[in-house]
């Protein structure tokens, strides 16, 4: 994957949008929507760019190009295809990217191979997704940042930060386990359902643990994609867990069949739950686990601590997770 957030040293180039380059009059400009594509390739060219023509919202852009569209090798930059495993089982090479757009800018990504046609080759029954056409996959959104960014952006919080403390999501004697993601981590914590997430590698299989008491609420246990295709982003398998302080700690990417609790089942401190698996977007086996106050698809993830290890005697109180660094 090949994130660029307003810009990275990998894009062809990226500059404001300009209405009149495209042809766009004075007169056309309250409905420049309706001109303007989001994603164009050159026919010419083969340039794949991305166009926010909005005047005043941040958008984001999720691509991913296979088989005759995969991006051609250039005097830049060569980008390194990864595997996806769809829902029929095909694997497929793959190239994403993960970009965020400014209001009235764009983005030139990249040139591709082919120009994409006809049907994607790929199933999927989420309404949101849209390009379709073969080699192609697009999800593009509006982006907003977390509605309380003075918490969102504090780096090193303390223990005398008012943040909940829990303990740790995996089975200890199976580790130690490398931190991949924490929080605003660069590759996907910079939206505001997973700012507050963190990312722990760890073995298909490996034993996850509730993080404190609390009663199951929701299981999703049935998909089996992996990889980084951008429309396993919407086939994830995760457990649900309201804790009796009120939050809800969610924890994705479990592997298919392995839920040994039910909806609606108290469950306690250190109770298994489910294993630790590599499905949805997941470019390697890894558990995402983060915190919100709500249930809802849109509730902003909330910053937590986990508590240190009894092991670690001359060490008291708790952490957070770094990028990077090994835990518990």
């Amino acid at each position: 994957c090949y994130v660029a957030r307003f810009d990275a040293d990998w894009l062809v180039g990226s500059d404001v949008f300009d209405p009149e380059d495209f042809g766009i009059g004075c007169n056309e400009r309250d409905d420049i929507q309706e001109y303007i594509p989001d994603i164009s390739i050159d026919p010419e060219t083969k340039m794949l760019t991305v166009i926010n023509s909005k005047s005043s919202t941040y958008m984001s852009y999720t691509i991913s190009l296979t088989g005759r569209c995969l991006p051609a090798r250039n005097e830049k930059y060569n980008f390194v295809p990864g595997r996806t495993i769809v829902a029929d089982g095909q694997e497929l090479e793959c190239v994403t990217f993960l970009l965020l757009v400014r209001p009235m800018h764009i983005m030139d990504v990249c040139f591709v191979n082919e120009l994409p046609c006809g049907d994607a080759g790929i199933e999927d029954d989420n309404d949101s997704i849209a390009g379709k056409s073969k080699g192609l996959f697009s999800d593009i959104k509006e982006w907003t940042p977390h509605p309380n960014m003075d918490v969102a952006q504090k780096q090193n919080l303390t223990q005398n930060d008012d943040v909940n403390i829990y303990e740790f999501p995996l089975d200890p004697c199976r580790g130690p386990f490398l931190c991949s993601q924490g929080f605003g981590g660069h590759f996907t914590h910079f939206f505001a359902g997973t700012h507050h997430a963190v990312d722990f590698e760890c073995p298909v299989g490996t034993p996850v643990v509730a993080i404190g008491d609390g009663v199951v609420t929701n299981v999703r246990d049935v998909n089996v994609v992996t990889g980084i295709h951008g429309s396993n982003l919407f086939k994830w398998n995760s457990v649900t867990v309201k804790m009796h302080d009120g939050n809800y700690a969610e924890y994705v990417h479990i592997q298919r069949g392995s839920v040994c609790v039910e909806v609606g089942q108290a469950v306690s401190t250190g109770q298994l739950l489910c294993l630790s698996g590599s499905v949805g977007f997941s470019p390697r086996p890894h558990l995402h686990l983060q915190v919100t106050r709500d249930a809802t698809d849109s509730a902003p993830t909330i910053p937590f601590r986990i508590k240190r290890s009894s092991e670690h005697v001359n060490e008291t109180g708790s952490y957070e997770p770094k990028a990077g660094f090994l835990y518990p």
